[in-house]
């Protein structure tokens, strides 16, 4: 849990020493960053792949919108475990 504070009373670390909030906030920063990027870059990877900018991003759109229905499942399946295991 963290350090004592001599009276064998465990007292919380700093979240700053939580090796997984380097890594969530990595992987927060890089979804952020393709999906800013993915409606810029249509145009261009409709050209190269040759179909048109439409049928791209109903391609692309269906995916945020498959990612929006799961995690509501996701959400209520991680509701259930002991918040122990999902945070490490």
């Amino acid at each position: 849990m963290g350090r004592e504070d001599g009276t064998g009373t465990p007292m919380p670390t700093s979240m700053f020493y939580n090796p997984h909030l380097y890594l969530y906030s990595f992987g927060s920063f890089s979804n952020g960053l393709m999906l800013s990027l993915q409606g810029p870059m249509i145009p261009e990877l409709a050209a190269r792949i040759g179909v048109d900018s439409s049928a791209l991003g109903t391609f692309l759109g269906l995916g945020g919108v498959s990612g929006g229905l799961l995690s509501v499942p996701t959400g209520l399946l991680v509701d259930r475990v002991d918040p122990h295991m999902v945070g490490g």
